[in-house]
């Protein structure tokens, strides 16, 4: 009876154990992309910010240029 005991509980014990990892795992991949969104809205407002500059750039040039500078 014991060894069926001991059988029982380590199983047991497993499953509680993977279970506990598993919400581990799924709360930490929440951060992740929390903080993945957060970088992919920086890198975004970074390449606008980098657009509208080579945009102004290139505005500043055609207007230099009609005006005959």
């Amino acid at each position: 009876m014991k060894p069926l005991f001991a059988i029982l509980l380590t199983l047991t014990l497993l499953v509680i154990n993977s279970c506990s990892d598993q919400k581990a795992a799924s709360d930490a991949d929440k951060k992740d992309h929390v903080l993945r969104q957060q970088m992919d809205v920086m890198h975004d407002a970074k390449s606008a910010t980098e657009t509208l500059n080579q945009s102004i750039k290139e505005q500043d040039a055609e207007a230099a240029a009609a005006a005959g500078h």
